[in-house]
């Protein structure tokens, strides 16, 4: 998709750069033809020889498999091919003529990722499975370049794999419900960026998203997918090379499934009927591992490509379990005695150990989260087959007790709304997988390179679907780059200016529309004070855009929407949801949405840095850090706290909030807010500062207070308008400030902002 300014309107209407993209480039190569010069590509493969020459594709070109199993990645092919050039090709099976592209399976067969590209008078993508042969097509596209009606390719030959087999993002459905068009789109963005798999969350205290037919409670209504959603979801991700890994998180973290089908993983009360509140797998029940045994083989049916299933285990408080009857007589039959004793660590391992089991009779091996007792106990030895995603723990410590590593570390792999997004794609190109690192950690811990990681995972926690793309979408290349290759190839420099085409070239096929804006505040920001004016187009042939508008984000076209025939006006805070529809009325790409706030300018603000890696014990002088930004931020709307809210796990108060979250800063900083305060009435003022995980200072009327957390103090003011600057910045987690006020003669908080004035230059 691509954003520009319309005509006549100025830089500051430029409405969020990171969605600028070009059709005009669409492969990695500008200029390659008769160059020595070899195509920059993400990531660059281990061996290329670039020869004389180009290969010229035209619209009487086709893409041929030489094997009826390569059919739907030839068709897949020519989607993204037409998306991104509107050059339409055939699909065929065979061995291809001249000028055509051809994918083959090589003999003999093989299990790995490696595969050959040759261009000389075919294209011919050649490896030993689907998901090699994937990836070979995928390092196509970014070598096509195209020009009107013609496609050019570069002769070369390519011999490549990644040297990681584990490359991932997971998506939180359980704590927040995800169209499954944002499941789709995640999966051709993780195949644009040669990702392998995509770990889907299914389950939490909040909901469980897998429709089971054996226990048909076990879903949340309103937040499941039903089997058919589910089949034809693995199937358009096997299609193209990636592999959906299925987790029900056991036994803790299940809280909502366990309620919702407490006579199979619970425990009821037989006295009442009902449900006894446990909030965790009933480990004391051998019904439950008969459920399980159950449940594991519908998600190995459903989740068929997987060769793993995830189950879990961090997290777990078990301490009520020792209350059921059933407590002592389990552990006992088991030989659990430290558990009989008290220690419900045992019983944890013993669980673990029970559920592996089950996963290997059905034929698929287990990954779990780090946090149980890797050492197992003297009763209990937990086997070495289980894979663990490391995110908390020290990775030498199960390493060294014999288990597969994969790397989830919180930095730089974790997204979460509470850190405002989080790690950047700088962070991901300088790390490497072998080091593990969180944001309370004293210092990052290297895994011992005898020790080797299988890969590593991109975590987006409790992410609102609507911010998915657009995370993943600036750090998967960086991910995979690391992981592809042990190395890196250059600085984050040479990286970001090598994996802009493939940036472009995802855009385009993930939303083939562009936008303008004109009437926005400042770059970078959705905000307007008066009137926005946007225009939709497409260059793809025969299309149109279909569009909504509305006042909830939950906004979506549907075949029945209307056509978009001329600039729309926007007024009022609105939600824009557009999506191209082909000659025959049926989507392509997916739905882009915008949300637009009207706004009151009520504040200058300074961006400043750095804050060290600990974050400081008080508030620093401002005047001694480096300003990196500058912008207007506007007063508090309802609609705008309500932005801020939806996206958080734990929900902020909105009474008093100040905007203190900048355009496209993400990680922790420090900012200043500079307006004018108007006093009412001379007097006592007592202003209270609320901040879960920062500190504020006040500056008024040569008055000063600095604050954390929650923390009351007063000021003497005189009646009038006097300028005032605030000051905040946040340690690790969330970024929220509110600010209250009392005033005098008053036994009630009203939000500061009721005292402060508009800008009247910005």
């Amino acid at each position: 998709m691509t954003i520009a300014l319309r005509p006549g309107a100025t830089a500051s209407h430029l409405f969020r750069q990171v969605f600028a993209t070009s059709l005009l480039l669409i492969g990695a190569l500008a200029s390659v033809a008769h160059s020595a010069q070899p195509p920059a590509l993400t990531p660059p493969p281990k061996s290329l020889q670039l020869q004389a020459g180009t290969l010229s594709l035209t619209a009487n070109s086709s893409i041929a498999a030489t094997d009826q199993a390569l059919l739907p990645l030839a068709r897949i092919l020519a989607d993204e091919i037409f998306l991104s050039s509107t050059v339409k090709l055939a699909v065929k099976e065979g061995t291809g003529s001249p000028g055509d592209i051809v994918l083959q399976l090589a003999t003999p067969a093989d299990a790995t990722e490696a595969y050959q590209l040759t261009i000389d008078k075919q294209a011919v993508v050649s490896a030993g499975n689907y998901q090699a042969v994937a990836l070979g097509t995928t390092t196509l596209l970014q070598l096509i370049q195209a020009d009107g009606d013609q496609l050019n390719l570069p002769k070369l030959k390519i011999a490549d794999q990644p040297d990681h087999p584990f490359r991932s993002v997971m998506l939180d459905l359980a704590r927040r419900w995800h169209p499954l068009d944002t499941l789709k789109e995640t999966i051709e963005l993780a195949r644009l960026a040669k990702l392998r798999y995509l770990h889907l969350h299914l389950s939490d205290n909040q909901s469980c998203t897998f429709t089971s037919t054996a226990f048909p409670k076990l879903a949340t209504p309103g937040r499941s997918y039903t089997q058919a959603e589910w089949k034809e979801l693995v199937q358009y991700a096997d299609q193209r090379g990636i592999t959906i890994i299925p987790e029900i998180d056991m036994p803790g973290h299940s809280g909502a499934w366990v309620s919702q089908a407490p006579e199979a993983f619970g425990t009821v009360d037989p006295e009442t009927g009902k449900a006894v509140s446990l909030g965790i797998v009933n480990m004391v029940n051998e019904k439950s591992y008969e459920s399980l045994d159950i449940l594991i083989g519908e998600l190995c049916e459903t989740f068929a490509s997987s060769p793993y299933i995830h189950i879990g285990a961090d997290e777990i408080w078990a301490e009520n379990l020792k209350e059921l009857p059933e407590y002592q007589p389990y552990v006992k039959q088991h030989g659990l005695t430290l558990a009989q004793e008290g220690d419900i660590g045992e019983l944890i391992c013993h669980f673990i150990v029970r559920v592996n089991k089950i996963v290997r009779q059905h034929g698929r091996q287990s990954i779990a989260w780090s946090g149980f007792h890797h050492d197992g106990t003297k009763n209990v030895k937990i086997p070495h087959d289980i894979i663990v995603m490391t995110w908390d723990t020290n990775p030498n410590l199960i390493a060294d007790a014999g288990f597969p590593v994969i790397n989830a570390c919180w930095i730089p792999l974790y997204m979460v709304p509470s850190q405002s997004r989080g790690p950047t794609a700088e962070m991901i190109y300088d790390w490497y997988p072998q080091k593990f690192d969180g944001w309370y950690w004293g210092e990052a811990i290297d895994l011992d390179p005898a020790k080797p990681v299988l890969g590593a995972q991109i975590c987006m926690w409790e992410q609102r679907y609507n911010e998915v793309i657009p995370i993943l979408q600036e750090r998967v290349f960086a991910l995979n780059e690391r992981l592809w290759n042990a190395e890196p190839a250059g600085s984050f420099a040479d990286f970001a200016a090598r994996q802009q085409p493939a940036q472009q070239l995802a855009s385009q096929i993930l939303y083939p529309l562009q936008i303008e804006v004109a009437g926005l505040l400042e770059e970078g920001r959705p905000w307007f004070t008066d009137q926005l004016e946007v225009a939709l187009s497409t260059k793809i042939p025969g299309a149109v855009i279909r569009f909504e508008t509305g006042d909830r984000w939950e906004t979506f076209p549907t075949a029945d929407s209307p056509v978009y025939q001329a600039p729309i006006e926007i007024a009022q805070t609105a939600t824009l949801a557009a999506r191209v529809y082909d000659s025959q009325n049926r989507p392509l790409g997916g739905t882009r949405q915008l949300r637009f706030s009207k706004i009151e300018p009520a504040y200058t603000y300074r961006l400043l840095g750095p804050i060290p890696r600990t974050g400081w014990e008080q508030l620093p002088d401002f005047a001694k850090l480096t300003e990196f930004a500058t912008g207007v931020a506007g007063r508090m709307t309802r609609d705008r706290a309500q932005q801020i809210n939806r996206s958080m796990f734990a929900q902020l108060p909105a009474v008093g909030m100040i905007d203190t979250r900048a355009a496209g800063v993400f990680n922790p900083h420090a900012i200043e807010l500079n307006g004018t305060l108007r006093v009412p009435a001379t007097g006592e003022y007592v202003v209270k500062f609320v901040s879960w995980d920062g500190q504020g200072r006040l500056l008024v009327d040569d008055q000063t207070l600095d604050s954390d957390r929650d923390r009351e103090q007063t000021l003497t003011l005189k009646q009038g308008e006097f300028p005032f600057t605030l000051q905040h910045y946040f340690r690790r987690d969330v970024n929220n400030l509110n600010l209250l006020v009392k005033p005098p003669g008053s036994d009630k908080f009203v939000p500061f902002e009721t005292m402060v004035l508009p800008l009247k230059d910005f």
